[in-house]
């Protein structure tokens, strides 16, 4: 049996692993780096064997990707090959006039949820930034939407105002009703206007397609707003590795 292959995906706020072998990904786990990585660090709670590659997406910018570089090297002596996305590939088209501008992390996102799910899609990442995509049945990427997270929208808020209050979303406030309090005010305004623009975008998509459209969602706060949409919601909490592995997939096989 070969080696596995070692897949991160490097976030604003979290670095998420995981390990293919062969045709399987197997978890691994997530680091909340906070801008930092100690090179000396172990990878939390692995014990695998010395990779025979490391592909990774990264969002947080060179100097994360340095970090990252510098990590793998003193654990493992292999360099990390950071992926971007392509005009197309993996049965999509991407809709970017610069292919490689739109994120890696979007683009793994698109070719899981195609693979899963086929169709026309919706595919919504909630992480410290919320990132929409449109795809249709034939592959077609029709561009997308980026807006702040729900926590950055209340850092925004209060950083703007004089409003000072605990801002964090509890893991099961999926409340969008009125607010009884300004915290509640906040929060629930928040949430609503993110999943107003998530039904909105899902209902326009299904009339210009005439079709029934998935909407899949991925992120840190991706329960969040799942449990708070009118609208059905399939819930891939590791969607970015789970495509980062089919791309390493269909590159060793040429395809």
């Amino acid at each position: 049996m070969p080696d596995p292959i070692l897949l991160l995906d490097v976030g604003n706020a979290r670095l998420k692993w995981a390990w293919l072998q062969d045709d399987t990904v197997e978890p691994g786990g997530t680091l909340l780096h906070g801008g930092r990585i100690d090179p000396a660090m172990p990878l939390p709670g692995d014990g695998r064997p010395v990779p025979r590659r490391i592909v990774a997406t990264c969002v947080a910018g060179a100097t994360m990707e340095g970090l990252v570089r510098a990590w793998m090297d003193r654990l493992y002596r292999r360099p990390v090959r950071f992926l971007s996305s392509p005009a197309r590939g993996c049965g999509l088209i991407n809709a970017y006039e610069q292919p490689d501008s739109l994120g890696s992390d979007r683009w793994a996102a698109m070719v899981a949820a195609r693979h899963r799910y086929r169709g026309n899609l919706l595919v919504v990442d909630a992480g410290s930034a919320i990132t929409l995509d449109l795809v249709r049945a034939d592959g077609r990427h029709e561009g997308g939407y980026i807006l702040p997270g729900l926590g950055l929208m209340g850092d925004a808020l209060q950083a703007g105002t004089e409003l000072r209050v605990a801002m964090a979303h509890a893991a099961a406030d999926s409340d969008t009703s009125p607010g009884t309090s300004t915290a509640s005010c906040i929060r629930h305004g928040i949430l609503r206007a993110t999943c107003s623009l998530v039904e909105t975008v899902f209902h326009e998509l299904e009339n210009k397609a005439g079709e029934t459209v998935q909407c899949v969602m991925t992120g840190g706060d991706h329960s969040i707003l799942a449990a708070a949409l009118p609208i059905p919601c399939q819930r891939e909490p590791a969607l970015v590795l789970e495509g980062l592995a089919r791309m390493v997939r269909s590159e060793e096989a040429g395809r």
